[in-house]
């Protein structure tokens, strides 16, 4: 049961909060060490929106259209044992989340690219 009013929801926002936050307020490095360090931070939080957006075209695409779940591919598989399965399972779940991540991190890249909906969209 995870809902936005629960506290250990609560407690895991403030935590990636503070992981993300540098302590200053008008969010630039104040030498050029810091700034060296936070580019990869600053290019991952531009594209983490885009990625946000774009992963159900390919989560949709994989479910509907080629019909391809980790489930149907458990199927396939023919496990016997139960625990064999419940390892498969999290292992073809983890695969997918992957795949799909690799995917919407690639098209959001190159959508940001664009100027046009870099700077209105994205």
């Amino acid at each position: 049961q995870m809902a936005y009013n629960y506290p250990f929801t609560v407690l895991l926002a403030v935590l990636l909060f503070a992981a993300g936050w540098n302590g200053r307020r008008d969010g630039a490095a104040s030498t050029a060490r810091e700034k060296t360090h936070r580019i990869p931070w600053q290019e991952a939080g531009a594209l983490s929106f885009a990625v946000y957006l774009v992963h159900p075209v390919y989560v949709n695409l994989l479910y509907k259209f080629v019909k391809i779940t980790p489930f149907t591919v458990l199927e396939q598989c023919g496990v016997q044992s139960v625990a064999a399965g419940q390892v498969v399972l999290i292992l073809l779940l983890a695969a997918f989340c992957l795949v799909v991540l690799a995917l919407a991190t690639a098209t959001a890249w190159v959508l940001r690219k664009i100027p046009v909906l870099r700077k209105y969209v994205l």
